[in-house]
């Protein structure tokens, strides 16, 4: 019985029975390229052809732990390509399914390892590393509705990525904030910057001071929904609530809390001298910062007070400067965030702050080390320097300002602002 062969290994010409073999290697199967997946893989070592789910393909997770994502995996799997597949505990596999675990050797935090072959086998270095081996799978099931067999080593080379949104100068609705936090996820972010609060409005619904809210605001249950987003999504919320600047709105509500002299009387800056500004500002603390017990940073901002020029023609916070000793008048805003950062420590986080003091310049004391600080101009390299702990965010390179597209506003429904 005659059995064909491939046409590019042989050729057989009949007539003369003559037989031509293909040169050595000739027809081989090339191997798979790395996955176009965002951020791109580490390490990728390609084999051939490619993994198909199959009626059978299943999610197997070894660790009970990765039971929870690996629902979410599920769910996702069958929202970008249809594919169905039921999650079960164990360890024994079959062609067509994805096993789930832990323990990826020779990675840092965050890391996995990926094997694509008759099975696909996602490990782990901790829970956050599986999961991102998850994202990279929908990102090439998404595409392609299979993948490409290999062995993939992955990890973060940033210990912190994120990004900010700006929700005090535009309100964003709830649904928009948790796939905000969906996409950070996507791609690989673990941390979030909610910027809540801003001149034009107070983004969060205090049952402290009832009124203080804008009209467009974030209720309890608002921030519990985008708590409980992050943390299924394995990202760190940064809630932060900008003083002493950035202020307009609360000195609106508290007039009280602004500045008497003619060169800071706008309300916004509050007034860093008045003992009822620190006491209205903890009881925001107290009430706001519980809400977000999954994160260890609160963010007090610190940013765009007035320079030394105002500062310098403002009579009562020269007169304050020169009764408690300082050397400034810029020494009062620093010792000012250092006592606010201590009550944020008092009650449970690290503090952050933006690098302001250091743009505006004069001081002769510093913030404490405990505050982190948020680089956004210069090099983070000098606060590195001098023993700070220190996020880069350089606005040259990374802050953009959304305005209103052709034909409609940035999220349907809502005013931008």
């Amino acid at each position: 019985m005659m059995r064909w062969r491939p046409l590019s290994a042989v050729i057989a010409l009949v007539a003369g029975l003559v037989v031509v073999a293909a040169p050595a290697g000739a027809g081989a199967a090339p191997t798979n390229p790395a996955p176009d997946v965002v951020p791109g893989l580490q390490q990728w070592t390609g084999s051939t052809g490619r993994f198909e789910f199959g009626v059978l393909s299943r999610i197997v997770v070894a660790d009970p732990a990765l039971l929870a994502d690996a629902r979410s995996f599920a769910d996702d799997l069958r929202g970008v390509a249809g594919v169905q597949l039921p999650v079960v505990s164990g360890h024994s596999t079959h062609r067509g399914d994805i096993a789930i675990r832990l323990g990826a050797s020779g990675l840092p935090a965050q890391g996995y390892a990926l094997s694509i072959g008759d099975t696909v086998t996602i490990a782990g270095v901790d829970a956050t590393g599986a999961f991102y081996a998850e994202q990279t799978v929908e990102q090439q099931v998404l595409q392609d509705g299979s993948l490409p067999r290999g062995e993939a080593r992955d990890w973060p080379d940033v210990g912190q990525r994120g990004f900010m949104l700006d929700m005090g100068r535009h309100y964003y609705s709830p649904a928009y904030v948790e796939r905000e936090i969906r996409t950070a996820a996507w791609h690989k972010l673990d941390v979030v910057h909610l910027h809540l609060t801003e001149y034009n409005a107070f983004r969060l619904q205090s049952s402290t001071y009832p009124g203080l809210a804008a009209a467009q605001s974030y209720s309890h249950a608002d921030l519990s929904a985008f708590v409980a987003t992050a943390r299924r999504y394995h990202v760190t919320l940064v809630p932060e609530i900008d003083l002493p600047a950035h202020s307009t709105a609360i000195a609106d509500f508290d007039p009280t809390l602004r500045f008497d002299c003619a060169s800071l009387a706008d309300g916004f800056t509050l007034d860093v001298t008045k003992p009822q500004t620190m006491q209205f500002l903890v009881g925001l603390l107290k009430e706001f910062m519980p809400l977000f017990p999954d994160s260890p940073v609160f963010h007090l901002g610190g940013d765009e007070y007035a320079g030394l020029a105002a500062q310098q023609a403002c009579p009562e916070l020269v007169d304050y400067a020169k009764a408690h000793g300082f050397g400034s008048t810029e020494d009062v805003f620093v010792d000012f965030l250092n006592k606010l950062g201590a009550q944020v420590q008092a009650l449970g986080k690290r503090p952050e702050i933006w690098n302001w003091w250091d743009v505006v310049g004069g001081a002769t004391i510093s913030p404490d080390k405990n505050l982190i600080i948020d680089a956004w101009t210069g090099s983070p390299a000098a606060y590195l320097a001098a023993g700070y702990d220190t996020v880069s965010s350089p606005d040259n390179l990374l802050y953009v300002t959304p305005s209103s597209p052709p034909g409609g506003a940035i999220e349907p429904n809502d005013q931008y602002l």
